[in-house]
């Protein structure tokens, strides 16, 4: 497995709109923009890779997703997996990389997660740009659902925050199908929710207006809400829950060292006990 992948020098910027439909089952469950960036990493370390997979049969490092700027094609690379990489049922050979097409189909290790591959643009709507610092390092998109749910637990959340200062379920977006708004409400969460730098009262709903800025508790990542214009649409993320958890390399409320846990989705010949099923 590989700690590190170099981006080969035929990688490119995929075109606008390019993003995975992700599957649980038969429910689509995320949408994840991979259309900023020459490559996208998978793998189960939050701190190492765009997308986060968070299941006990996946690697730290697992897959990179690459755009061949000559050919204007996709590849799948896996990164010497244990478990492998699947397009399809077809397993990958480790670091080839192998076209993925257009409305195809990919999974890793043993996850039921199924990622599809799709052009275009996704539905105009709203979505989130999430920043650290200056740094734009994702987009949400939330206009497939009424509510969306952010938390600790990638279990119980549409989108995972993967800092010590956020509560198990912290914080819930709802959209108001009637006034056209969108509102915040911190769910009586410990550190709190904030729009700017007011706290938010806990359990009452607060208006977000389009272009403002939220953040949870002491994290650094910032969320701004935007609206996708018809003539230009954008979108995406984070598993529902999200597994495009935040890194947590952010330094929490307390200065004493944490050790990293995850929520893991059962897989095959794993014990319960050791592995709690989603």
């Amino acid at each position: 497995m590989a700690n590190h992948y170099e981006v080969p020098n035929w990688a490119g910027k995929p075109p606008t709109g390019l993003h995975l439909d992700v599957l649980k089952g038969d429910k689509l469950i995320q949408k994840l923009m991979i259309d900023e960036k020459k490559c996208y990493l998978f793998g189960r370390n939050p701190q190492m890779n765009d997308f986060c997979i968070d299941h006990a049969s996946c690697s730290r490092v697992h897959a990179a997703f690459v755009y061949h700027k000559h050919l204007n094609r996709a590849f799948l690379v896996d990164l010497g997996s244990t478990h492998g990489t699947y397009i399809g049922q077809m397993r990958l050979e480790a670091h080839k990389p192998t076209q993925l097409p257009i409305d195809s189909s990919f999974h890793f290790g043993a996850s039921t997660r199924n990622y599809i591959i799709r052009a275009g643009k996704p539905p105009t709507g709203l979505h989130l740009d999430v920043l650290k610092g200056d740094k734009l390092i994702q987009k949400l998109m939330i206009d497939e659902k009424k509510c969306y749910l952010f938390g600790r637990n990638p279990q119980m959340n549409d989108f995972c925050i993967d800092h010590a200062s956020c509560s198990r379920v912290h914080a819930a977006f709802v959209y108001h199908k009637h006034l056209n708004r969108a509102f915040l409400v911190d769910l009586g969460s410990t550190h709190g929710t904030y729009i700017g730098q007011m706290r938010l009262e806990a359990h009452k709903p607060t208006q977000l207006p389009i272009d403002s800025s939220f953040h949870f508790g002491a994290s650094t990542r910032n969320y701004i809400i935007r609206e996708r214009p018809t003539g230009n649409a954008r979108g995406i993320m984070e598993d529902l829950p999200n597994t495009e958890t935040e890194a947590s390399e952010e330094a929490g409320p307390s200065s004493e060292p944490r050790k990293k846990k995850y929520a893991k989705e059962a897989w095959p010949g794993r014990k319960p006990a050791l592995i709690p099923g989603v």
